[in-house]
């Protein structure tokens, strides 16, 4: 072997070093977003995204804002002027006519949160396991984003669901949730 072959051996084990070094990061990077208090800010991102459209697009306007105000008043004890100036802000809010375009608008808008949604938590899944109560110091959790994934999502989420049920990491009643989306809602079947 010649002392130019030895030389481009070590430079190509040289830089194969370094790649795997970088592609090592990186995944440790991805790993730490998944952790800790960071992975909390995310679920907490994920939940307002999956509802940020919805609210607009919710069918039975009358019930969602009593359901609002009922929450609100429970929470703040809200005294009865306060409860009427709610309800008059929630019609402003809630009866606004939208256009047909408008309409499809927010619902494309929303598909594009849910698909965003639904790939960042595939991710967190397959780099940290579904964050659970034993597993994360989160207090609340992306459970709707699977409900609300497009279909052509539930043949990886099936897997991942299934596997994360088998780890631990899954509740069955979870699990029964996610697959009642995918199965098509109200069908059962594994």
């Amino acid at each position: 072997m010649s002392y130019k072959s030895i030389i481009i051996i070590i430079i190509i084990i040289m830089l194969s070093g370094v790649f795997a070094c970088k592609e090592n990061r990186k995944e440790e990077k991805v790993k730490e977003a998944y952790l800790g208090e960071n992975l909390c800010v995310l679920l907490d991102k994920m939940r307002e995204d999956d509802q940020k459209y919805r609210e607009v697009l919710h069918v039975n306007h009358a019930e969602f804002r009593n359901i609002k105000i009922r929450k609100l008043t429970k929470e703040n004890r809200l005294n009865k002027a306060e409860i009427k100036e709610l309800e008059e802000k929630f019609l402003e809010f809630i009866y606004v006519d939208l256009t047909d375009i408008e309409l499809l608008t927010l619902i494309e808008l929303q598909t594009e949160l849910d698909n965003r949604n639904t790939e960042l938590l595939i991710d967190i899944i397959k780099n940290r396991g579904y964050p659970n109560k034993k597993n994360s110091m989160c207090k609340k959790y992306a459970g709707m984003v699977f409900r609300h994934s497009q279909s052509k999502y539930f043949d990886e989420i099936k897997i991942l669901i299934k596997g994360e049920l088998e780890k631990g990491n899954l509740n069955e009643a979870s699990y029964n949730f996610f697959l009642d989306q995918i199965n098509g809602r109200g069908r059962k079947s594994h």
